[in-house]
C-alpha cells in the first residue's frame, strides 16, 4: 500500500531533455484545404476507368465495332505507366509541383476524352489513330496525376497523424472509382459522342482547382 503514491508519481525528464512533440488538436475534418484536395481527387478519379468501362461502351454504340481498340489501349497504357512514373515521381517533390502537374494531368484527361469524341465523328483507320492516340495521352497523364496525388496526399498531412489523412484521402479516390463506371456508362448511353465531353469537364474541373496550390511552400 505505500507503494501506490510511487506507482501515482510520474517521473520528470532528465534536465535538457526534450519534451515529447504535443499533438495537433485539430482533425482531419476541421481541415478545409485538406478535405477540399480529397475531395477533387475523389471526382478526378473518375477518369481511372475510362479505358477499363468507357472504351468497350462506346465501341458498342459506334459503327466501327474494333473491339481490338481496348486491348491495343491497355498495352500502350501499361507501358507508358511503367515506364514513365518512376521519373516522374522524381521530378514531383513539393505541394506547388503536385498542384500545377494535378492540373496539367486534368487536362491531358480532358484531352483524351475529346479526342475519343472527335474519333466518333471519322471513318475508317482513322477513328483507330486517334483512339490510340487518346490513350498515349490519358496514359501520360495519367501516370502525372497518380504521382501527384501521392505527394498531396502526404505532404499536405501532418507529421502526427499521416495514417487519418490519408484514410481520407484514399476513402475520397474509392468513392470516385466506385461510382466512375456508372458516371461513365451513364454518360456514354445517355448522350453518345457527347458523353465524353461531359466526362472531360467532370475531370477537367476538380484538377482545374488545385491550382489554388500552385504557389504553395
Amino acid at each position: 500500500l505505500g507503494a501506490l503514491p510511487l506507482m501515482r508519481t510520474r517521473i520528470a525528464p532528465a534536465a535538457g531533455a526534450a519534451a515529447p512533440p504535443a499533438e495537433s488538436a485539430r482533425t482531419v475534418f476541421g481541415d478545409r484545404r485538406y478535405l477540399v484536395v480529397a475531395a477533387a481527387g475523389g471526382l478526378l478519379s473518375v477518369y481511372l476507368q475510362f479505358i477499363q468501362v468507357g472504351l468497350p461502351v462506346w465501341i458498342s454504340q459506334s459503327p466501327v465495332r474494333a473491339v481490338w481498340l481496348v486491348s491495343a489501349a491497355l498495352c500502350v497504357n501499361t507501358a507508358v505507366v511503367a515506364a514513365a512514373q518512376v521519373p516522374l515521381a522524381r521530378r514531383i517533390t513539393t505541394v506547388a509541383q503536385a498542384s500545377r502537374a494535378t492540373a496539367s494531368a486534368g487536362a491531358g484527361i480532358a484531352a483524351s476524352a475529346v479526342l475519343v469524341a472527335v474519333a466518333g465523328a471519322l471513318a475508317g483507320p482513322a477513328v483507330c489513330a486517334v483512339v490510340v492516340a487518346a490513350a498515349l495521352v490519358y496514359s501520360v497523364a495519367e501516370a502525372v496525376q497518380a504521382c501527384a496525388a501521392w505527394e498531396l496526399s502526404c505532404a499536405l498531412a501532418p507529421e502526427d497523424r499521416p495514417m487519418e489523412y490519408q484514410t481520407v484521402f484514399t476513402s475520397a479516390v474509392t468513392v470516385g472509382t466506385v461510382l466512375g463506371p456508372w458516371l461513365i456508362t451513364w454518360s456514354l448511353t445517355a448522350a453518345g459522342n457527347l458523353g465524353w465531353l461531359i466526362l472531360a469537364a467532370v475531370v477537367a474541373a476538380p484538377a482545374a482547382s488545385h491550382l489554388a496550390f500552385r504557389n504553395y511552400t
